[in-house]
């Protein structure tokens, strides 16, 4: 009890108070590991701790706890470690290996000038071509061309001031309506939407203006795929290899294709040529093998795409 709290004492003299706490020297000579109630996997690197841990609260000890702690580093690597500083270089030398036998090339040209169709070329010859769903896809590529090169038949025959028949009208407002319910890129080209196009190509309108085909804008594969209109308005139709190669898209971003050539690897680049994508490409010169530059030899006297105009 406290002096405050006591008011009378009698029965020999206080006891003596407690001795202040020393702490006592930690044991000399190795430190040994004690068993624990811990089971620890062993084996790889491995690390065995004895610790006094002392636990303290505000400023007074409540508790002395002499407790085993066993680390076990298994997983543990420091830097430099040498087996995986080996693993790493090796894996830089492979794929030093592997790209010295990469030939990077790539595809440069003006719009329109036949890169995709050099690509489609080595698709085929070289990765066996197209399968079932490229086929399907290439399928309304072409059907979506043969309205393309329509529409600029009869766009450029208004420009030439060349006037339709009463009866090719008649196949333009069909056309139109067909386009109107489903979309230009989303027709599906029936037996009666073809022989309605066939009809406008045949007409005199649709021959005067390609005969001035340099006067308008017009796809290149126009008359190659208005000539087979019947074969691709058939039901069922798939497209051969020259459709491929002749169907027309604006490549946007970047596209790449690899195959074996030889003893190498050849990795083909094909770029967007439009002005709004050349942007993009200028970091595709890296670590590149050659350059394959594509002008069209026939494009001398052709209209440019109004969309390349400014």
């Amino acid at each position: 009890k406290t002096a405050s709290s006591v008011t009378s004492y009698s029965g020999g003299p206080l006891p003596s108070p407690p001795p202040p706490y020393t702490q006592q020297p930690l044991p000399q000579g190795p430190i040994v590991s004690t068993p624990s109630s811990h089971s620890f996997p062993t084996g790889g690197i491995g690390m065995s701790v004895m610790s006094r841990v002392d636990i303290l609260s505000g400023c007074c000890i409540r508790n002395r706890v002499t407790t085993d702690v066993m680390v076990q580093l298994d997983n543990f690597r420091p830097y430099g470690d040498a087996s995986r500083s080996g693993e790493i270089e090796a894996q830089i030398e492979r794929d030093r290996i592997a790209n010295k036998k990469t030939l990077k090339i790539l595809l440069l040209g003006s719009s329109e000038s036949g890169k995709s169709t050099i690509f489609k070329q080595m698709r085929i010859l070289h990765m066996n071509g197209f399968n079932e769903l490229d086929l399907v896809n290439y399928r309304y590529l072409i059907f979506s061309n043969v309205i393309d090169a329509t529409n600029q038949l009869i766009e450029g025959a208004r420009k030439l001031r060349i006037i339709p028949e009463e009866e090719t009208l008649r196949h333009i407002m069909f056309l139109n309506h067909c386009i109107t319910i489903k979309g230009r890129n989303e027709v599906d080209l029936t037996s009666d939407l073809g022989a309605a196009i066939k009809a406008i190509y045949l007409s005199r309108m649709g021959q005067e203006t390609l005969q001035r085909k340099e006067e308008i804008t017009l796809l290149d594969s126009a008359k190659y795929f208005l000539d087979a209109i019947d074969r691709i308005s058939t039901p069922g139709y798939k497209p051969s290899d020259d459709d491929i190669l002749r169907s027309r898209v604006a490549t946007t971003g970047i596209i790449e294709i690899e195959f074996p050539y030889k003893k190498a690897v050849l990795r083909m680049v094909d770029v967007g040529g439009q002005r709004a994508e050349q942007r993009k490409w200028i970091h595709c010169f890296d670590n590149v093998s050659g350059v394959l530059f594509v002008a069209e030899l026939s494009g001398y006297n052709q209209k440019i795409d109004p969309q390349e105009s400014n």
